[in-house]
């Protein structure tokens, strides 16, 4: 199952993306771990259909002008296929017997299904008495079931719901799913801000991003381009091909990456219901922890985020985690600040995650600094005594680490001064002392022979195959769900305990029963002797 899942996303990369980077083939793996063939061989495979410059696992192909073979100097080795003349085919060599299935040819590759293509959705509802599942096709359809049924759980990506199911027990007797309504994904480059729908994919924000990022240059895009430096590390391909905006809002994490961004720029929600439009200002969007002003018939139809001015302006975002992939944040920030022709701060927005029960601003920072100098020492240490008021974390803070989050909100604030006079002074002193920020490379790896032999103790250190790799890898091994069902064939599942090390008093089968399609409910009683159970 893991190696299906893994070429399922490699197969989606390059039908995507016909010639990805060695970044997209690594991005699009977040997440796959295949714990029988191991990472290393896996990657390395992948990572030969991409066509980055200097890429050692780069494969030959008419579409670039690298080889596989090709050494640092870029020089070929005798009987490279790119070191034949156009008419001169290159050697085969067979080195096993081909097993009897057909060759991949390019020109043969499988469209999407016409019937697929074709195929009209339509709202559905099904369930049962204890849980039931409303799919809308319309943003009409979806206000009426809020009105209806205000306690209704809108689902989208479900990446924060599952927790609440599996984690905290939560439990919702109807759930709405939104990720087939048009109206909530798309999206709009206008003047002033971008508009975007409240249910549009993370993955899909990035490239709206990158569209008004070329829209409107590189000043009056400073949100977009702080929205796409949190989505870099905004837990992984996968969870991002399904997570919203508008879930990250409603869900109101107190850690949230973007969330800050939405505070510091000063967007705005939409929320659409039957009674009306409601705007409502990000700076009071955040009631408490896990609470919001969002009406309890509404939904977030629509985010706006303002565009920056063309000089004078500046914003950065930061976020540190106890990883850089795929983990959530420990502090997160999104600092903007807006100067007037003289150097004095006209306004200015510092907003956090991690320091509060919600995303919250440094309120007595920001009314301090407004009309002093940006760049002066003295204003600089003003309004680090501030955001000691601001954030003054006791030592049971919930989360815990209250010394180190403090240190993190004054070190980001440290570095977005610096990094801003930097860029309006025109110097590179003042930055001087900062530490670059630090991005991960591509993961590589290689067999350590030497160490292997030395250490080579009967099995260990030695490459032992797999004894059913080679039938995984041509497709051949047969899974469950490879057979075919047979007639009245039933499928069972087990039941498991809601309570950890507890004595089973009794069990009531009968709801289950109920269930559409369930035959029977069968444990220790249906067995012909105690006995027989002694396993």
């Amino acid at each position: 199952m893991h190696i299906l899942i893994i070429e399922q996303s490699l197969y989606a990369l390059v039908r995507n993306n016909p010639e990805p980077t060695e970044h997209d083939v690594e991005e699009a793996f977040d997440g796959n771990l295949c714990r029988c063939t191991g990472y290393r061989p896996i990657l390395n495979a992948a990572q030969t259909f991409s066509t980055s410059s200097g890429s050692p696992k780069k494969a030959c192909g008419p579409s670039d002008g690298g080889c596989c073979m090709q050494n640092a100097d870029g020089e070929l080795p005798v009987g490279c296929c790119k070191n034949k003349s156009k008419n001169e085919e290159p050697p085969i060599t067979k080195k096993f017997t081909p097993p009897g299935f057909i060759e991949y040819n390019p020109e043969t590759e499988l469209i999407f299904p016409p019937a697929l293509q074709k195929h009209k959705f339509k709202a559905l509802a099904l369930g049962n008495k204890r849980k039931k599942w409303l799919r809308p096709m319309t943003l009409e359809q979806l206000l009426q079931i809020k009105a209806a049924l205000p306690s209704a759980k809108v689902i989208g990506g479900s990446s924060e719901t599952q927790i609440e199911i599996k984690f905290k027990a939560m439990q919702y007797s109807v759930s709405v799913f939104v990720g087939d309504i048009p109206e909530l994904r798309g999206f709009s480059l206008e003047d002033e801000y971008l508009s975007i729908g409240g249910n549009i994919t993370l993955t899909d924000l990035e490239g709206v991003a990158k569209q008004a990022i070329v829209k409107h240059g590189p000043s009056k895009s400073q949100p977009f381009k702080a929205i796409l430096k949190q989505l870099e590390y905004f837990a992984g391909r996968q969870i991002r091909n399904v997570g919203t905006p508008a879930g990250n809002l409603a869900t109101a994490s107190p850690i949230s990456d973007l969330n800050p961004v939405f505070l510091a720029t000063n967007s705005v929600i939409i929320a659409k219901s039957l009674e009306g439009d409601t705007e409502i200002p990000m700076n009071k969007f955040f009631k408490g922890y896990r609470t919001t002003a969002l009406p309890g018939n509404s939904v977030i139809a629509e985010i706006r985020v303002p565009v920056a001015k063309e000089t004078g302006e500046y914003i950065r975002t930061y976020k540190q985690s106890k990883r850089k992939d795929d983990d959530i944040a420990i502090v997160t920030a999104a600092l903007r600040v807006s100067l007037d022709d003289e150097g004095l701060v006209e306004c200015v927005n510092l907003a956090y995650g991690g320091m509060a029960p919600t995303t919250v601003q440094a309120k007595n920072a920001m009314e301090y600094l407004v009309g002093k100098a940006w760049g002066d020492e003295e204003v600089l240490e003003g309004a680090m005594n501030a955001l000691e008021s601001d954030f003054n974390l006791s030592y049971g803070v919930p989360g815990g680490m209250a010394v180190y989050r403090k240190s993190l909100a004054f070190g980001f604030f440290y570095r977005f001064w610096h990094e801003t006079v930097t860029e309006l002074k025109g110097t590179a002193s003042e930055a001087g002392d900062l530490v670059p920020e630090i991005k991960r490379d591509i993961s590589f790896g290689k067999r350590d022979h030497d160490t292997a032999q030395a250490y080579k103790q009967r099995v260990l250190g030695q490459t032992k195959e797999h004894v059913s790799a080679m039938k995984q890898v041509t497709g051949e091994a047969q899974y469950t769900d490879d057979i075919p069902k047979s007639t009245n064939e039933l499928i069972g599942c087990l039941v498991l305990s809601t309570k950890a090390h507890a004595k089973i008093l009794s069990v009531d089968s009968s709801p289950a029963l109920e269930v559409p399609g369930v035959v029977a409910y069968v444990d220790h009683n249906d067995l012909p002797s105690p006995e027989v159970n002694w396993w």
